[in-house]
Protein backbone atom coordinates (compact mmCIF):
# COMPACT_ATOMS: atom_id res chain seq x y z
CA UNK A 1 0.00 0.00 0.00
CA UNK A 2 2.73 2.33 0.63
CA UNK A 3 4.73 1.56 -2.61
CA UNK A 4 1.14 2.60 -4.45
CA UNK A 5 0.83 5.66 -2.80
CA UNK A 6 4.24 6.63 -3.71
CA UNK A 7 3.69 5.59 -6.95
CA UNK A 8 0.50 7.84 -6.84
CA UNK A 9 2.50 10.78 -5.48
CA UNK A 10 5.04 10.86 -8.44
CA UNK A 11 2.72 10.34 -11.14
CA UNK A 12 1.11 13.39 -9.52
CA UNK A 13 3.62 15.75 -9.32
CA UNK A 14 3.75 16.65 -13.41
CA UNK A 15 -0.20 17.33 -12.82
CA UNK A 16 0.72 20.37 -10.36
CA UNK A 17 3.53 21.64 -12.93
CA UNK A 18 0.89 21.32 -16.03
CA UNK A 19 -1.95 22.70 -13.99
CA UNK A 20 0.30 25.72 -12.23
CA UNK A 21 1.60 27.16 -15.48
CA UNK A 22 -1.41 26.56 -17.69
CA UNK A 23 -2.77 24.41 -20.81
CA UNK A 24 -3.14 25.27 -24.75
CA UNK A 25 -4.01 29.11 -25.37
CA UNK A 26 -4.37 30.10 -21.59
CA UNK A 27 -0.23 30.46 -21.29
CA UNK A 28 0.79 31.35 -17.73
CA UNK A 29 4.15 32.56 -16.23
CA UNK A 30 3.68 31.45 -13.22
CA UNK A 31 6.21 29.30 -11.32
CA UNK A 32 4.42 28.52 -7.84
CA UNK A 33 3.56 25.04 -8.05
CA UNK A 34 0.33 24.21 -5.43
CA UNK A 35 -1.57 21.03 -4.15
CA UNK A 36 -4.55 20.65 -7.03
CA UNK A 37 -6.21 18.30 -4.19
CA UNK A 38 -7.89 15.09 -5.33
CA UNK A 39 -8.35 14.62 -9.29
CA UNK A 40 -9.23 11.49 -10.87
CA UNK A 41 -7.47 10.02 -13.40
CA UNK A 42 -8.63 8.10 -17.00
CA UNK A 43 -7.25 6.94 -20.14
CA UNK A 44 -9.07 10.02 -22.53
CA UNK A 45 -7.41 7.97 -25.68
CA UNK A 46 -4.97 5.33 -27.01
CA UNK A 47 -2.52 5.10 -29.66
CA UNK A 48 -0.47 2.34 -30.66
CA UNK A 49 1.82 3.70 -33.90
CA UNK A 50 5.20 2.83 -32.48
CA UNK A 51 7.27 -0.39 -31.91
CA UNK A 52 10.16 -0.28 -29.26
CA UNK A 53 12.09 -3.15 -29.86
CA UNK A 54 10.26 -6.43 -29.66
CA UNK A 55 7.42 -4.82 -28.14
CA UNK A 56 4.32 -1.66 -29.64
CA UNK A 57 4.44 0.87 -27.71
CA UNK A 58 1.29 1.94 -26.56
CA UNK A 59 0.52 5.35 -25.62
CA UNK A 60 -2.82 6.34 -23.57
CA UNK A 61 -3.65 9.75 -23.00
CA UNK A 62 -3.68 10.25 -19.43
CA UNK A 63 -6.24 13.10 -18.21
CA UNK A 64 -8.13 14.43 -15.53
CA UNK A 65 -10.77 16.71 -15.14
CA UNK A 66 -10.86 20.75 -13.44
CA UNK A 67 -14.12 22.53 -13.87
CA UNK A 68 -14.44 21.98 -17.47
CA UNK A 69 -11.24 21.89 -18.67
CA UNK A 70 -8.84 18.39 -19.14
CA UNK A 71 -5.50 18.49 -18.17
CA UNK A 72 -2.65 16.00 -19.21
CA UNK A 73 -0.97 13.70 -16.85
CA UNK A 74 2.56 11.76 -17.78
CA UNK A 75 3.80 8.86 -15.99
CA UNK A 76 7.14 9.95 -14.14
CA UNK A 77 7.42 5.70 -13.21
CA UNK A 78 8.15 3.11 -14.84
CA UNK A 79 5.66 1.20 -12.69
CA UNK A 80 2.36 3.60 -13.27
CA UNK A 81 -1.24 3.49 -12.36
CA UNK A 82 -3.76 1.47 -14.72
CA UNK A 83 -6.04 3.84 -16.37
CA UNK A 84 -6.24 1.84 -19.54
CA UNK A 85 -9.34 0.44 -20.17
CA UNK A 86 -11.93 2.57 -18.64
CA UNK A 87 -10.12 2.55 -15.13
CA UNK A 88 -10.30 5.70 -13.36
CA UNK A 89 -7.86 6.11 -10.48
CA UNK A 90 -8.75 8.90 -7.46
CA UNK A 91 -5.50 10.30 -5.87
CA UNK A 92 -4.40 13.20 -4.08
CA UNK A 93 -1.85 16.06 -5.63
CA UNK A 94 0.80 17.70 -3.63
CA UNK A 95 3.93 18.31 -3.71
CA UNK A 96 6.98 19.98 -6.24
CA UNK A 97 8.30 18.26 -9.65
CA UNK A 98 11.66 18.83 -8.32
CA UNK A 99 13.51 17.31 -11.58
CA UNK A 100 14.92 20.29 -13.94
CA UNK A 101 15.21 17.82 -16.71
CA UNK A 102 12.05 16.26 -16.65
CA UNK A 103 10.12 19.57 -16.14
CA UNK A 104 12.25 21.00 -19.16
CA UNK A 105 10.75 18.33 -21.08
CA UNK A 106 7.38 18.97 -19.98
CA UNK A 107 8.16 22.84 -20.86
CA UNK A 108 9.12 21.67 -24.19
CA UNK A 109 6.60 19.42 -24.52
CA UNK A 110 2.75 19.45 -24.90
CA UNK A 111 0.53 21.30 -23.34
CA UNK A 112 2.65 23.83 -23.06
CA UNK A 113 3.89 23.95 -27.14
CA UNK A 114 0.73 23.29 -29.07
CA UNK A 115 0.54 19.98 -31.81
CA UNK A 116 1.36 21.92 -34.15
CA UNK A 117 4.27 23.86 -32.97
CA UNK A 118 5.70 20.07 -32.49
CA UNK A 119 4.85 18.84 -35.89
CA UNK A 120 2.37 16.90 -34.95
CA UNK A 121 -1.42 16.96 -35.67
CA UNK A 122 -3.32 16.01 -32.77
CA UNK A 123 -2.95 16.92 -29.03
CA UNK A 124 -2.66 12.86 -28.93
CA UNK A 125 0.04 12.61 -30.92
CA UNK A 126 1.86 15.75 -29.20
CA UNK A 127 0.52 13.70 -25.86
CA UNK A 128 2.78 10.73 -27.60
CA UNK A 129 5.76 12.82 -28.18
CA UNK A 130 6.40 13.90 -24.53
CA UNK A 131 5.36 10.88 -23.18
CA UNK A 132 8.33 9.37 -24.93
CA UNK A 133 10.98 12.21 -24.26
CA UNK A 134 9.57 11.41 -20.52
CA UNK A 135 10.48 7.84 -20.89
CA UNK A 136 14.28 8.23 -22.68
CA UNK A 137 15.50 10.44 -19.49
CA UNK A 138 13.45 8.59 -16.61
CA UNK A 139 13.62 5.06 -18.20
CA UNK A 140 16.83 5.58 -20.57
CA UNK A 141 14.65 4.56 -23.68
CA UNK A 142 16.94 5.13 -26.64
CA UNK A 143 15.05 6.83 -29.39
CA UNK A 144 16.89 5.10 -32.08
CA UNK A 145 14.92 1.69 -30.84
CA UNK A 146 11.70 2.95 -31.83
CA UNK A 147 10.28 2.02 -35.19
CA UNK A 148 7.37 3.87 -36.39
CA UNK A 149 4.49 1.98 -38.02
CA UNK A 150 3.04 4.58 -40.34
CA UNK A 151 3.55 8.68 -41.20
CA UNK A 152 1.85 9.12 -37.57
CA UNK A 153 4.41 7.68 -35.80
CA UNK A 154 6.98 9.17 -37.72
CA UNK A 155 5.55 12.36 -36.46
CA UNK A 156 5.67 11.42 -33.15
CA UNK A 157 9.07 10.18 -33.18
CA UNK A 158 10.41 14.07 -34.86
CA UNK A 159 8.29 15.72 -32.15
CA UNK A 160 9.94 13.25 -29.05
CA UNK A 161 13.34 14.19 -30.61
CA UNK A 162 12.68 18.11 -30.70
CA UNK A 163 11.69 18.19 -27.32
CA UNK A 164 14.97 16.68 -26.47
CA UNK A 165 17.15 18.72 -28.50
CA UNK A 166 15.46 21.69 -26.95
CA UNK A 167 16.74 20.62 -23.37
CA UNK A 168 20.44 19.48 -24.36
CA UNK A 169 21.00 16.30 -23.52
CA UNK A 170 21.61 15.85 -20.32
CA UNK A 171 22.95 12.39 -19.93
CA UNK A 172 25.91 13.39 -21.97
CA UNK A 173 26.30 16.37 -20.07
CA UNK A 174 24.70 19.53 -22.72
CA UNK A 175 22.69 20.97 -19.91
CA UNK A 176 21.16 23.38 -22.57
CA UNK A 177 18.01 22.91 -20.83
CA UNK A 178 15.64 25.62 -22.96
CA UNK A 179 11.72 26.81 -22.66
Amino acid sequence: MKLLKKIVIILMLNIIIITTLGIGVNKSNATDIYAVGIVELYSKSKLICLKYGDFNYSIDFVVYEEGDKQYPAYPLLKKSIDVADGNRVKTEVYGNLKDAVIRSVILNGYPFKQPKELGCDTEMDAYGATNIAINTILNGYELEKFEPFDEEGEKILCAAKKILENIGDPIRGNKKMGV
